[in-house]
């Protein structure tokens, strides 16, 4: 044997060893993560619970749906922390604000897990838990003692008094070697949050320091999911908890002008739930889920899966809910591991047909673009079938082609009239053996119109006597009665709902010394002049 393959040989073998060694590192970690999980239990639980500091148990449900979303927002922090990018900038920034530059890649990742444990803080302070009586008495108070021991695990715990000093304080005092680098990184968050729109320090500070947009994106989302199962760990949401829930929603839903908005920030079958009427809907999108989630224990198993199409029609008259439901639909998608961001892109003929020959390929396919890892949603699709031209079927042609092409990155779902949709879906082969699920969307009754009449004067802040709400609910009963083919349902609540409050305003032109009572206060010479 020759000398170059005596080195080639020992090379091969180094690669080998050095591969075997990370694998057995890798394992190692992961047994490390569970049995820190584990000992977090232990240690939250012991066996004369007249020791333990704790006063109210968490059942191994609650800990599960607890431990998923800390340790998917320990999965992002451990992401970020190997970004090169992101490290220098924020190293950078410390500078800048008159901090210490980041010494190394613990630090960094015990910034990071800092900025995450303020942010907690935040939200424990909101909901009315960090009190001068913090003795960890409540589900709530223990659950953050959990929360912290998965980032960290139990030795930190311990370490740290299980952070309850830590977190009673301005900043976090364990810091004390890193804590003017620290500090300067939260004055840049709340900076931020002050020119800008209101948002978390973690995301704030990561945003200025290049974070990845889907990254940022699924912190926010996992915190509020976080946050709202915590608040509800008890069985009752207080008054002060909804309140900071509802805050948590509004800053997950504002962005810079340009920045694409997330599906579903809220938990999707939390919201599916909480929409008026829809039953039928509910039941479908139910039975969806849980298909879903079957099939994916199926595949932890390694039993075979038949192929699946996701693809939906939705059939109905407008305003009945078929784009709320869709969006929810396409977080569920996202949270059951079937797309990866679980978008939703909403078009109609105008976006995908174009006005000359050979352009509506492009443009369909810049929509589907846009789409791909999330869900295509196409409103009144049937219209891509007009009389006279062809241009539509070049779109059907083209969508039907990245269906297939882009099989496992995009879902569509096609809505409209039931009656167009199912002669739509007949007149095309291709479209046909594609869409196998549909769900039919009800007219609403006109009770349910009415609590939509309410419940959107309630996000408004608008308040009802009680005449106008019988004014109302005779009016839509009347409606409904005599309701035309193409009756608009919450659409037409919307309208109304505009019209009322446009006459409101006539009516409080008049007035000088306007209160915030008379602001809010909506009277039946408001809705009936």
């Amino acid at each position: 044997m020759d000398t170059l393959t005596i080195f080639i040989c020992i090379v091969l073998g180094c690669i080998i060893l050095w591969a075997l060694a990370e694998e057995a590192n890798k394992r190692d970690n992961e047994a490390k993560k569970e049995s820190s999980t584990d000992r977090v239990i232990d240690y939250l639980y012991p066996e004369n619970k007249q020791t333990s500091c704790f006063h109210a148990e968490i059942s191994k449900t609650q800990f599960d749906e607890i431990k998923k979303y800390s340790l998917s927002i320990l999965k992002l922090i451990e992401k970020i922390s190997r970004s090169k990018a992101v490290y220098d900038a924020m190293s950078d920034l410390s500078v800048k604000c008159g901090g210490d530059p980041i010494r190394d890649r613990r630090v960094f990742m015990f910034l990071l897990k800092s900025v995450f444990a303020q942010d907690m803080k935040r939200c424990y302070e909101e909901m009315g838990h960090l009190t001068d009586n913090w003795l960890y008495q409540l589900k709530e108070d223990q659950c953050l003692a959990l929360v912290i021991g998965i980032i960290n695990g139990l030795s930190d715990m311990e370490q740290y008094d299980l952070f309850d000093k830590a977190l009673s304080s301005p900043h976090i005092n364990f810091m004390h070697d890193v804590e003017d680098l620290y500090k300067s990184l939260l004055d840049v968050g709340i900076s931020v949050n002050i020119k800008g729109v209101d948002d978390y320090n973690f995301t704030a500070i990561l945003s200025v320091c290049g974070g990845d947009k889907d990254d940022l994106e699924k912190y926010r989302i996992n915190l509020y999911r976080l946050v709202s199962a915590i608040a509800k760990i008890d069985g009752n949401v207080t008054p002060k908890e909804q309140a900071w829930l509802d805050k948590m929603l509004i800053i997950n839903e504002q962005r810079p002008e340009g920045a694409e908005r997330d599906t579903a920030s809220a938990i999707p079958e939390e919201e599916l739930e909480k929409l008026i009427g829809l039953q039928s809907v509910k039941d479908e999108v139910k039975t969806l889920s849980n298909f879903i989630t079957v099939r994916q224990k199926r595949k932890e198993m390694g039993l075979s899966l038949p192929e699946v199409s996701y693809h939906c029609v939705f059939t109905g008259n407008p305003g009945t809910g078929k784009t709320t439901v869709a969006r929810i639909l396409a977080g569920i998608f996202r949270d059951k591991g079937i797309l990866k961001k679980g978008h939703l892109v909403e078009t109609d003929r105008s976006g995908l047909v174009a006005e000359y020959v050979g352009q509506t390929a492009v443009k369909t396919n810049r929509i589907i673009d846009k789409a791909l890892d999330g869900v295509l949603f196409i409103d009144e699709a049937y219209s891509l079938i007009a009389k006279g031209e062809d241009f539509g079927q070049e779109a059907i042609s083209t969508l039907l082609k990245r269906m297939e092409d882009d099989r496992d990155r995009l879902i569509v779902i096609l809505a409209g009239y039931t009656k167009e949709m199912e002669e739509f879906i007949n007149s095309n082969p291709g479209l046909r053996s594609r869409f196998n699920r549909y769900i039919y969307f009800p007219d609403y009754s006109a009770d349910e119109l009415a609590e939509i009449f309410f419940s959107i004067a309630k996000k408004h802040e608008y308040t009802l006597t009680e005449d106008v709400r019988d004014y109302v609910r005779n009016a839509l009963s009347q409606v409904v009665a005599e309701k035309p083919k193409d009756f608009g349902n919450a659409r037409y609540v919307r309208n109304l709902f505009e019209r009322v409050v446009q006459m409101q305003a006539n009516r409080l032109a008049k007035e000088t010394n306007l209160t915030k009572g008379m602001l809010t206060e909506i009277k039946i010479e408001d809705i009936n002049p």
